[in-house]
């Protein structure tokens, strides 16, 4: 019979990062026991998990695995649509069947700016004032940017060899930014105008990436005094570059709050250091160390699954010499129990109909959201209180009710409902005359069909032999003899009735009593023919009564 596969979802969303299951369900049609293989295709390795990838079904039994896709959170995960498929294989006979199905990933979105250098200067003499602006786009959908300038004194304008930029996914692009102050006095002192770059995306305006430097404006002075204003320029530069700077670390963690089991990104920016060291302590306050080394710039992803506070520690040192610890927080919530559904009720009428004919199914289930009806194999929402269907194949079918829950969880009935669909043959009647016999005795079959193309009459032990739709047959009957006759339709869908002749018991044999009337006595004193001292002969109860009637 081979077995059927169904996918609980075709359909799957998914976030970048985060698992999502796929369930599969394979039911053994087969007369015995399974093992099945499961194979995802069409995607990359490291997008799926399959934690069991052989499992056994019983015959005539439903199973459910799951398999899960899981494609990293990275730019490479682009945004889409991507076909799949699972793929089942009977490791008994060999047979596969494949269900197609299709990704929905999800867009996240992360777009970075930087800006170079972080400080320009504009005066009569000196007009360093373009700047280069890197763009990143670490999110996975493509971006189209529009770039404005703005500064809180609105002292500057600003120009953009492009004022749009569109960046793709893990794509990095540069642009040239030239700021001007809007005024330029000719006798005063330096000016700092802090400024910044945006870039907000067209297409999603809440992607938004920022960048932030600073313009020096300078007067028109004497060149004496210009002078001296670099001299002390070149000095207090040169004493900001020389000084000893103490080890710093910029940490980031996405996302802050997460479910218990999920992933969480961590990454990291050390500066003027040689060692870090990164501790993920969890609420039963188990540490895990991240990384520790002289990985001064990286990220690593770790899985928190104690609920409640974990404390992100990123520590670094360069020389011995400790900088101030970055601390991060991230909130763990714990899974939501699974609630299993319950079967309350589950009813058929009629269960036995003609082939083709309806048959009204009647549930009652509580903490469910949908159900479905083997072997109809229909899903339907489980607060329907009914529903109507019809059978073209003939024989016993067993009904059987799964009603699942919104985490997945399923619940079959535990009394399945058998519905016999027979064809358009009618056996009028079918009788054995007698139907109890002595042994060796026989007995008279009768029988009569309508609607029949084909009609087999089957004794107990011996094949089948074709007979007329009207007839009757005599059989000698040794033991306990069943009587098979199978009328077949037009579409060959059998129609069966059956009977059994049984062998009575012989009857007792008849009981002796010893003859209470003494026959004449011989000279001797005896009967005759009779040795002195032998008690007098029996007879049989017939006998007996014919001795009575003489005496």
């Amino acid at each position: 019979m081979g077995f059927t596969l169904e996918l609980g979802n075709d359909l799957v969303d998914v976030d970048a990062g985060s698992p999502s299951p796929v369930v599969l369900t394979v039911t053994n049609r087969g007369a015995a026991t399974d093992r099945f293989e499961i194979e995802v295709e069409g995607i990359d390795a490291e997008w799926k998990a399959v934690p069991v990838p052989v499992f056994t079904v019983e015959a005539g039994e439903k199973h459910s695995e799951r398999v899960f896709i899981r494609p990293p959170r990275a730019s490479e995960s682009l945004a889409g649509n991507y076909p799949f498929a699972v793929t089942v294989r009977s490791l008994e006979s060999g047979e596969q069947k494949t269900s197609p199905g299709v990704i929905q990933l999800k867009p996240f979105h992360h777009v970075t700016m930087e800006i170079n250098p972080k400080r320009g200067s504009y005066s009569t003499f000196s007009k360093r004032n373009v700047f280069e602006v890197s763009v990143v786009n670490l999110g996975n959908t493509e971006h189209t940017l529009q770039l404005v300038g703005n500064d809180p004194e609105d002292s500057c304008t600003y120009e953009f060899d492009q004022a749009q930029v569109t960046v793709g996914p893990g794509q990095q692009k540069h642009l040239s930014a030239t700021v001007h102050p809007t005024s330029n006095p000719v006798l005063s002192g330096s000016h700092l105008i802090g400024f910044s770059i945006t870039g907000r995306s067209v297409d999603v305006p809440t992607v938004v990436g920022t960048a932030q430097a600073q313009l020096e404006q300078r007067s028109a002075i004497s060149p004496s005094s210009l002078i001296i204003a670099i001299l002390f320029v070149l000095v207090v530069g040169g004493w900001w570059i020389a000084r000893p700077k103490p080890p710093g670390i910029q940490l980031t963690v996405d996302p802050v709050n997460v479910t218990q089991g999920s992933p969480v990104l961590i990454s990291w920016v050390a500066h003027d250091a040689n060692h870090v060291k990164i501790t993920a302590t969890e609420a039963d306050r188990t540490v895990v160390q991240v990384v520790e080394g002289p990985d001064l710039q990286s990220s690593r992803q770790i899985q928190l699954d104690v609920p409640g506070s974990a404390q992100i520690v990123a520590e670094v040192s360069k020389d011995s010499v400790d900088g101030p610890p970055e601390h991060k927080t991230v909130m763990v919530t714990a899974l939501p129990a699974k609630v299993k559904p319950e079967i309350q009720d589950f009813t058929a009428s009629p269960l036995r109909v003609q082939a083709g004919a309806p048959i009204t199914f009647k549930w009652h289930v509580k903490d469910a959201v949908t159900v479905e009806i083997s072997p109809w194999n229909k899903v339907l929402d489980a607060d329907l209180p009914s529903d109507t269907e019809s059978f073209d194949t003939s024989g016993p079918l067993e009904c059987i009710l799964t009603a699942k829950s919104v985490d997945g969880t399923t619940t079959q009935s535990k009394q399945p409902i058998k519905i016999e669909v027979v064809g358009d043959a009618n056996i009028v009647s079918f009788d054995a005359s007698p139907s109890s016999v002595l042994q060796g005795q026989t007995t008279t079959l009768t029988w009569q069909v309508l609607n029949s193309s084909l009609v087999n009459l089957k004794v107990a032990g011996s094949a089948p032999q074709k007979v007329d739709p009207s007839g009757t047959a005599t059989y000698a009957i040794n033991a306990k003899t069943q009587f098979v006759l199978t009328a077949y339709d037009a579409q060959s869908r059998p129609t069966i009735k059956k009977i059994v002749v049984t062998v009575q018991a012989p009857p007792p044999p008849p009981i002796t009593q010893p003859d209470s009337t003494y026959p004449s006595t011989g000279t001797d004193g005896t009967s005759p023919g009779t040795p002195p001292g032998n008690p007098p002969p029996t007879t049989t109860g017939t006998a007996t009564a014919g001795a009575t009637g003489n005496r």
